[in-house]
């Protein structure tokens, strides 16, 4: 029996296998913590070790988590919670979903929003991308210096960024009817970029090419759509989400809450310091009472709020869906932390 196409798969089995058992090499939000060090270092040179050290402890605690130990070890060691407490790992981890697995992350933007949605979320991942300086910091060569070189650390991280993200592009340009490039073709369809370079070549060639050496979505989709390897994109068609289960018996006491990517939720064992942050960061607002917080995330166009990772450390997540629960499950969260809501 031959392997199940990816085609085949739907929307529920592709967020299931993203956030459940996404392949680490090709999470672009991994590159943070190198570019983070890599700032930390430049801005050394400029102020000197003291101040720059100062400076990066402030930002890491203002805008994401404690950090207890010298920084630059904390990073190291997966302390700091880049993604999903900080604003571009979350981007990041969202641009990775549309790119490999052809799915729009916010599954509650209507059919008609996501284009402009999914255009954003792309473009600024190359903004990004670009000017982030991944070949100096992120992926030295072999004429690093010191112990402290962060390719001795963090090799290949900038490689890791750079190749989702320029799948996302191409992805985007397929969608688009644009033309994509021979590497990103090669990686969507499971083969080397070497045979797609061929297929490009001599009298009997598939693809043509444009000025700069791109194919044409119209030829690249047709070889695409006989590969089992190629996640299609599935976004235009994929349906708004079902807050609740028809099979299940009532709810004896309803309450709707906001799902964070990763299963998490808004439950009221989140109270910190006698109430509730919500909102995205600079704009996050103190709220006494879990129903008057959970309300106002509800008047909220994107649901934001501070919780504890597994380490302690509190930090946003964004919501990335609702879901309708009895009021008495929330207690599982609250005994809990580490419970997690299953992807659907």
């Amino acid at each position: 029996m031959s392997a199940r196409s990816k085609k085949d798969i739907g929307l529920e089995e592709r967020r299931e296998r993203y956030t459940l058992s996404y392949d680490e090499s090709l999470d672009p939000s991994w590159a943070i913590g190198a570019l983070v060090i890599g700032a930390g270092d430049f801005l050394a040179a400029i102020f000197g070790m003291q101040a720059a050290d100062a400076g990066m402890t402030a930002m890491l605690r203002e805008g994401i988590c404690p950090v207890e130990r010298p920084w630059r070890e904390a990073i190291r060691n997966d302390e700091v919670p880049f993604w999903p407490e900080s604003a571009i790992g979350q981007h990041l981890f969202d641009v990775g979903a549309y790119a490999i697995y052809g799915y729009c992350p916010e599954d509650a933007i209507p059919a008609d929003e996501r284009p402009e949605y999914l255009g954003w979320l792309v473009r600024r991942a190359v903004e990004f991308s670009r000017k982030a300086p991944t070949e100096l910091w992120l992926d030295p060569q072999v004429s690093d210096e010191g112990p402290e070189s962060i390719g001795a650390l963090m090799p290949k991280e900038g490689a890791r960024l750079r190749h989702v993200v320029m799948l996302a592009e191409n992805r985007w340009a397929l969608d688009n009817h644009g033309a994509v490039e021979p590497a990103a073709l090669a990686a969507f369809g499971g083969v080397a970029e070497s045979r797609v370079r061929n297929l490009m070549a001599g009298a009997a060639r598939q693809f043509n090419k444009d000025a700069e050496g791109k194919i044409p979505a119209h030829e690249a989709l047709a070889w695409l759509s006989g590969r089992e390897e190629f996640w299609n994109s599935i976004w235009r068609d994929q349906a708004m989400p079902l807050y609740s289960d028809p099979d299940r018996p009532p709810l004896a006491a309803p309450v709707f809450v906001p799902v964070a990517a990763d299963g998490s939720i808004f439950h009221p064992g989140l109270e910190r310091n006698g109430a509730y942050m919500i909102g995205a960061k600079d704009e996050e607002k103190r709220i006494v009472g879990f129903e008057e917080a959970l309300a106002a995330l509800q008047s909220m166009p994107a649901t934001h709020w501070r919780r504890p990772n597994e380490k302690g450390n509190w930090g946003i997540v964004a919501g990335r869906r609702w879901e309708r629960l009895d009021r008495r499950e929330l207690l599982v969260f609250v005994e809990n932390p580490a419970h997690r809501l299953p992807a659907r």
